[in-house]
């Protein structure tokens, strides 16, 4: 692990690294020493908040890219000071940080009282170092509270956060891993490689599963299929059709249409293989301007976030629009009004990360993003999403235009965002709109739907009508309208 001051590729040794930092922070604030790789925090106002703080940190410099934690060094100005919590040492601060971090986070505490008073010359103050290698896992570090937090430049930022409470975490009882499907297994094994460029092997596939932390090997023995734990999870993602007929009676997709009703009564895999990815599926022929991409992440977003608890079925409606409704409101804190730009929370995390570890979904929070931005370049209405009454449902119209499709796939590299594409969709549609009413459709605030027209305003895309009310140029909407033809204006070229 090499921090900043060594040479690339070489890992510093923990005592000059801390010797370095002292040194610095005797000359300058602790907001100037921080980097991406190092965090600085004080003895915070009590021992539980210290954990907790001391805990949010390692996994938040061992989702990035590895580095330290300084603990003991706390307000502008560099205050030192006494450890004030008698239990407080170094292998205290290891077992709290490897106990209530998911996976555990693995570190190394070292005491830095000695080495403090050399550099200030002066004894009475105490500081505990960590160094924190980057993570192994592909799966993400989480504290026990549900706060993940990921080192961007000097800051941690909020990565996503998830129930205390995943359901799909524990284990099901009377289940072994021979109730897995291995069919399933091996097709998200070779999913796996493909999405993340991995050489094939012949690994096998239960070790496989254990990697993601979906089954538990014996501690010692034979690993038979049978002496495995296996989770929740793994049997919604692999589970043979008897085992979820245990486990999960009610755990069902059910397909309506106009005319007839059908249920699927498999796992996820197995599900998402029969309803999007084989070449007759049902939601593939009911929708041909959506992308395979789009649909597999609406579905699965429904899979993913619903609530295991409630003895209800997915439900796939058809008519002039899509509609896919899963059991299960939006966690606290999320509204269908800050979907695009909220931090991602999840109800079942483990579900989750395993299935965006097989590929089955993108990365974290980004799944609703790529579903307003394929909306958008297929020519398709924005979805509308809605969250109440114990259920979350996602509809998509399935009307769309041609037009405003392929205008958008000439003009890309003028409409530099999302933001854009969807400001140009709101106001194609209507005579004019308030700035209010671009933000609303943005999810952002007025003042950053601002910006965005002002750019928009600066490329002749958008003209200003009257107060704060914009409208499509005149140009522009005729581009849109006459895109097909040969001799179309060529706009924003040049």
């Amino acid at each position: 692990m090499g921090f900043e001051g060594s040479q690339s590729g070489d890992r510093v040794a923990p005592s000059t690294l801390f010797r370095n930092i002292f040194v610095q922070l005797m000359q300058q604030q602790v907001e100037v020493v921080e980097s991406e790789q190092l965090e600085i925090k004080g003895w915070c106002k009590d021992e539980k908040e210290f954990a907790e703080k001391i805990v949010e940190s390692a996994c938040c410099i061992a989702n990035a890219k590895g580095g330290a934690v300084l603990a003991g060094v706390g307000g502008k100005h560099n205050i030192f000071g006494p450890c004030p919590y008698p239990n407080v040492n170094c292998a205290w601060i290891e077992a709290r940080v490897k106990d209530q971090s998911v996976p555990s986070v693995e570190c190394e505490v070292f005491e830095l009282t000695d080495l403090l008073a050399e550099i200030r010359g002066t004894r009475g103050a105490n500081a505990f170092g960590l160094v924190i290698p980057q993570t192994k896992f592909l799966t993400s570090h989480i504290t026990t509270r549900g706060i993940s937090k990921i080192r961007k430049g000097k800051e941690c930022k909020p990565y996503f956060t998830a129930a205390d409470d995943d359901r799909t975490r524990s284990f099901a009882n009377e289940v072994s891993a021979a109730d897995l499907s291995l069919t399933s297994v091996q097709w998200a094994v070779g999913r796996h490689q493909r999405k993340f460029n991995v050489a094939r092997t012949d690994e096998d596939p239960f070790e496989f599963l254990a990697r993601m932390r979906l089954v538990e090997a014996p501690r010692c023995g034979t690993r038979m299929p049978t002496q495995y734990k296996v989770t929740l999870a793994a049997v919604i993602l692999f589970g043979k059709d008897s085992a979820l007929s245990r486990v999960l009676p009610n755990f069902e997709t059910v397909i309506i249409s106009e005319t007839d009703q059908a249920a699927v009564r498999r796992n996820v895999v197995e599900s998402v293989r029969e309803l999007v990815l084989s070449e007759k599926s049902v939601l593939r022929q009911r929708c041909h301007g959506v992308s395979q991409e789009m649909l597999i992440e609406l579905l699965m977003n429904a899979y993913i976030h619903r609530c295991w608890r409630t003895p209800a079925p997915v439900m796939i409606r058809f008519g002039q629009s899509l509609e896919i409704q899963n059991p299960g409101e939006l966690m606290p804190g999320l509204h269908v009004s800050n979907l695009l730009h909220c931090v991602p929370s999840y109800r079942n995390f483990l579900l989750a990360e395993s299935s965006r570890y097989i590929g089955l979904c993108d990365k974290l929070g980004k799944g609703i993003g790529l579903v307003f931005e394929s909306a958008l370049k297929g020519g398709l209405d924005i979805p509308i999403f809605e969250s109440g009454n114990n259920s979350f449902t996602a509809r998509l119209s399935l009307g769309k235009s041609d037009h405003f499709r392929e205008f958008v796939r000439l003009r890309s590299a003028s409409l530099s965002s999302v933001d854009e594409i969807l400001a140009l969709r709101i106001l194609w549609e209507r005579k004019d709109a308030a700035v209010t009413e671009v933000a609303q459709v943005l999810q952002r605030g007025s003042d950053q739907a601002i910006v965005v027209l002002r750019s928009m305003e600066k490329k002749l895309m958008v003209e200003r009508t009257a107060g704060d009310r914009f409208m499509i140029a005149p140009g522009v909407r005729t581009d849109i309208d006459h895109v097909f033809q040969a001799d179309q204006m060529d706009l924003f070229r040049g």
